[in-house]
């Protein structure tokens, strides 16, 4: 039987990231698929949230820089990627 190779499953374990990297044309899948892990802890300060995971035997940490207002509201924050999302308010 001949196989055509339209894509590819491979380890992933780049700095703090860990898991199975997917590519491909078209993609299906069946069963149980886990993609979320919880975070073991949350630190909260003035200016930012730390949420810390354990990944395998590591302690992964992801950091999200809070920007506020005068009225102390958070009004955006920092992905760890350095993107910035808007909080907004409704009502």
């Amino acid at each position: 039987m001949n196989r055509v190779k339209i894509g590819e499953i491979v380890p992933l374990n780049s700095g703090d990231v860990r898991g199975m990297e997917l590519s491909g044309d078209y993609l299906k899948m069946s069963g149980l698929v886990v993609t979320a892990v919880h975070p073991d802890r949350i630190d909260i300060s003035d200016n930012s949230i730390d949420f810390t995971y354990t990944v395998g035997d590591s302690q992964i940490k992801r950091s999200y820089s809070l920007e506020t207002n005068g009225d102390g509201e958070i009004t955006a924050f920092t992905n760890p990627d350095g993107t910035r999302t808007e909080v907004r308010r409704n009502g």
